[in-house]
């Protein structure tokens, strides 16, 4: 895996969480409308945005693990360098 993969990931993930924010502003008109048939349907596309979060997520998961691995030189885990160029671990 590229670190192309993991920026599709990314891309998409930022698309998800646009796109179920924009149902979030819906559902409140929805609502305040008190329209139960629209709050319904508006569940459900609610329930596949989070299913696709979460799988794209994990893909987003395996391809970092799997860039990690082919780039790592040693067997430490990754970790943020301080800036005096010391790992916290």
């Amino acid at each position: 895996m590229s670190a192309r993969n993991i920026i599709g990931s990314l891309e998409e993930l930022i698309r998800l969480h646009k796109s179920f924010n924009q149902l979030s502003i819906r559902k409140t008109a929805i609502l305040k409308a008190n329209d139960t048939e629209a709050i319904t349907a508006l569940l459900i596309s609610e329930q596949k945005h989070i299913k696709a979060i979460s799988q794209t997520d994990k893909e987003r998961e395996r391809a970092v693990e799997e860039f990690l691995e082919r780039v790592r030189w040693d067997s430490r885990p990754p970790s943020i360098p301080y800036r005096n160029g010391t790992d916290r671990t």
